[in-house]
């Protein structure tokens, strides 16, 4: 039986989707068993508020979907603080079933995507 989870992290942030719906690919490593592994995936922008700096996505493909998940979605909140910002990201994942792994890895993993792209929404 799949189980609904939701993790939470924070981190300190020094971000391009530009409307609702954009599909963003992405390449990453990952630790797969103890196996550095190169893997894709898909995130689609299903709400941009640029006012409040709250961006929705959710994975629609690649090999967290194909694996683990039946959904992934996920809600970023950005608020100034000197000349960065705070990021709040909250991951909602349903599992395909009671075998796969929590989503700690992916936590890491936005994270490390957020450090790439927070500039954008920090700048507007």
């Amino acid at each position: 039986m799949a189980q609904l989870l939701r993790a939470e992290g924070q981190i300190e942030l020094k971000w391009g989707v530009d409307k609702v719906g954009a599909v963003c690919n992405w390449t990453y490593l990952i630790d797969d068993n103890g196996k550095p592994t190169l893997i894709s995936g898909k995130t689609r922008a299903e709400e941009l508020d640029f006012e409040n700096r709250t961006y929705i996505f959710d994975v629609i493909d690649g090999h967290a979907r194909e694996k683990y998940y039946k959904t992934f979605k996920g809600k970023m909140e950005v608020t100034p603080k000197g000349e960065g910002c705070i990021m709040k990201l909250s991951l909602e994942v349903e599992k395909l079933n009671e075998d796969a792994p929590e989503p700690n890895e992916h936590i890491g993993l936005e994270f490390d995507i957020a450090k790439d792209i927070d500039a954008y929404l920090c700048s507007t």
